[in-house]
């Protein structure tokens, strides 16, 4: 093998694992300031602000809502000033039971500030529950903003279903916002019954580099430059300051289509890795294969996340506390992992954003925080240079990831490599993490106090196993490998645990709900996908991006090269000559089932071919696939419709809902906790991606 052969692969490697009475509460500063108002609803009179139909003034970023509970939401807006005045602006909020505001049932003045970029983040309380709710906010100038509308949380004891949407990675420059726009015009034309409760987001809400574009690809729109910025070696300039990241949100809350559904359900949002910086972990960077401090960055991204992201920070969570932090390295790594460095410790402490929410007796949404407490990836460049496989090993992942744990506390000291034996770089080092000690003890204790029957965790990574099983290529004397080590494949140890507390503790109806690999995916979660006999746990949904770069198409980009040894593994010529996704079937059935089809184009022979021991449990894959999932839960089912539209990059604008190119459903009844949850196959409508056509 040529050493550019060895780039290739470890450059497609890298990129695509990577892949009645109300009680108000303003927010200023840091947090939320209490305000009373009369207890009875009023009549909507002339002494109240008068709206100017139609007329949206300063309010360029719309609306949002966010974390229903059972007697409220938090709600938002942003005004933009007309002058370069620092004072603060005079707002009202106003909310009614119905869009006509004849009856205001809350009428709130509020004030937008130049400390928190001029957002406003109200909590509103004493509302009735499993409700919809309009609002709006209104200057004294008269400029009203578009409407809003949010739904209150069942009560505790109410059986009410649930039907929420899942979103992620919606990259501004790589395609326009259209699946947002199909999301709404589905929604406007469903029955009331049917309608979307609630939208998740799982995070890539932005993306922290411009122009980020793929080789090939050209930009559906750009950026303006940042304020600030700063530049990589490639040439891409990434957000440094906390006005680089507000210069983000600002762009992409501009979006018509963004900004629609904003306003018509309420988030429930975490983030991933860039609204702060790619492939990040804790505080650090990793733009140049290496690993730079960066906890000046973490602390303005978690300020502007904290400003334009709306969301209900109680509990273990709590709202942005400014803090005045350096870049600095260093630190040794702690229980769970996490560098005891006083400039990281600070700057993750500014902003805690793990919490969980209620639906009734019907769900507990569960967020996590996948990035800010997390290890570094378990094998860096330089490690797999030296290593040299095509791909990261599934045994050397273990150990690195299993630290001094391995193999029963006995970890190899060394690991073959290319040149001769390499060092096991952390053999003396703690067991990875990625939930770190705190928000894992907070997870579980969560999971098990839990008496509702779903318990839906908002992961923003995926769980469900991804390995390229290359030990079944006959001759070639290869090792299975994972598909990137950014997510739970880097980590398999902890996911392990996770499970196992799960299945041991006997809790039902745990679903996890993750993004950030720009695919469609459905699986049944094991407690250990390497066991001879593995155990059923949980259930989990990935869905694609709004707009990013698709998995299918950066795995075809990174393997155009003349005698790409992954090329035969990702595309392979359909009967009229068109490019079929080879990927999907390598992944699900294995590497010897998509080579023989490739090379033969037999589903007999490729069927034959199978192997049962790639990512078994996995139902479903759609790796070229824009879009978003829907599911619907009930007290003894879950229902999810994976939704895959026509490609953002082909759309002129975000205005005009997305062609949907097809629905695939997949249903699982709520499982005793003796049992192992079971999923069915997809049930399409519109053409099945390949191999299911």
């Amino acid at each position: 093998m040529t050493s550019s052969s060895h780039s290739t692969r470890r450059e497609f490697m890298r990129r695509f694992g990577a892949t009645a009475g109300c009680f108000v509460a303003a927010a200023t500063g840091s947090g939320f300031l209490p305000a009373m108002r009369p207890a009875n609803a009023q009549e909507a009179t002339e002494e109240s602000v008068a709206p100017v139909a139609g007329r949206r003034g300063l309010f360029t970023h719309g609306v949002a809502s966010a974390d229903p509970s059972s007697d409220g939401a938090i709600l938002w807006t942003r005004a933009t000033p007309l002058d370069r005045s620092a004072r603060p602006l005079s707002l009202t909020l106003q909310v009614s039971a119905d869009e006509t505001f004849a009856t205001v049932v809350v009428e709130q003045p509020v004030s937008a500030s130049l400390e928190q970029d001029y957002t406003v983040r109200v909590s509103v309380t004493g509302l009735e529950p499993d409700s919809w709710y309009y609002y709006r906010f209104l200057t004294t100038a008269g400029d009203v903003s578009r409407l809003g509308r949010t739904r209150t949380a069942p009560a505790a004891d109410a059986d009410a279903p649930l039907r929420i949407a899942m979103a992620s990675c919606q990259n501004y420059e790589q395609g326009y916002f259209g699946a947002w726009a199909r999301m709404v015009s589905d929604d406007e034309a469903a029955q009331p019954e049917d309608q979307i409760h609630a939208v998740l987001h799982l995070g890539d809400f932005i993306y922290e580099t411009s122009p980020d574009l793929p080789a090939g690809l050209e930009a559906a729109r750009r950026i303006e430059p940042f304020p600030d910025g700063a530049t990589l070696p490639s040439g891409r300039n990434f957000a440094v300051s906390v006005t680089d990241y507000r210069h983000l949100y600002k762009t992409y809350l501009e979006d018509e289509a963004l900004q629609t559904a904003r306003a018509r359900w309420p988030f429930i949002c975490t983030w991933d890795d860039h609204e702060f910086t790619n492939d990040s972990w804790q505080s650090y960077a990793t733009y140049t294969g290496g690993t730079g401090p960066a906890q000046e960055r973490k602390v303005s991204a978690n300020q502007a996340w904290f400003e334009y992201m709306p969301a209900r920070l109680d509990g273990p969570a709590h709202d942005f506390k400014p803090t005045t932090v350096s870049d600095a390295a260093g630190g040794e790594p702690g229980d769970g992992y996490l560098l005891n460095e006083p400039n990281n410790l600070s700057a993750l402490a500014s902003l805690t954003i793990y919490r969980s929410l209620e639906w009734g007796k019907t769900a507990s949404i569960v967020v996590t925080d996948t990035r800010s407490y997390r290890s570094p990836q378990p094998m860096d460049e330089a490690l797999e240079e030296a290593i040299g496989a095509p791909a990261p090993p599934t045994d050397i992942i273990r150990a690195l990831d299993a630290g001094r744990d391995a193999s029963d506390g006995n970890p190899p000291a060394v690991f073959p490599g290319k040149d001769g034996d390499v060092p096991n770089p952390r053999a003396d080092k703690p067991a990875a993490s990625i939930l770190g000690t705190d928000q894992k003890k907070w997870f579980k204790e969560t999971l098990k106090g839990s008496s509702a029957s779903w318990k839906l965790w908002a992961n923003s990574i995926p769980a469900m196993p991804l390995r390229l099983d290359l030990a079944s290529i006959p001759f070639q004397d290869l090792q299975d490998a994972v598909l990137g080590t950014d997510a739970w494949n880097g980590y398999p140890g902890e996911l392990r645990e996770l499970m196992s507390f799960v299945k041991d503790e006997g809790i039902a109806g745990v679903v996890s709900c993750a993004g950030d690999y720009h695919m469609h995916g459905a699986a049944v979660l094991t407690t250990d996908p390497d066991a001879e006999t593995p155990e059923g746990a949980a259930l989990e949904f990935a869905t694609c991006g709004i707009s990013s770069f698709t998995f299918f198409s950066g795995a075809e980009s990174f393997t155009r090269d003349p005698g790409n040894a992954f090329r035969p593994m990702v595309v392979a010529d359909g009967p009229d000559g068109e490019m079929l996704e080879n990927f999907n079937l390598t992944l699900m059935h294995g590497v010897r089932a998509s080579l023989a089809m490739n090379y033969t184009g037999s589903d007999t022979l490729s069927g034959w071919l199978e192997s049962d021991s790639a990512n078994p449990y996995i139902k479903y894959l759609d790796t070229n696939a824009h879009g978003y999932v829907v599911l619907t839960l009930t007290g003894d089912q879950i229902s999810g419709e994976v939704v895959t539209v026509a490609n953002a990059n082909k759309q002129k604008s975000s205005s005009d809902a997305a062609e949907v190119r097809r629905r695939a459903t997949l249903t699982a009844p709520l499982w005793k906790p003796s049992e192992a949850p079971q999923l069915s196959d997809p049930d399409f409508e519109g053409t099945p991606p390949f191999p299911f056509a």
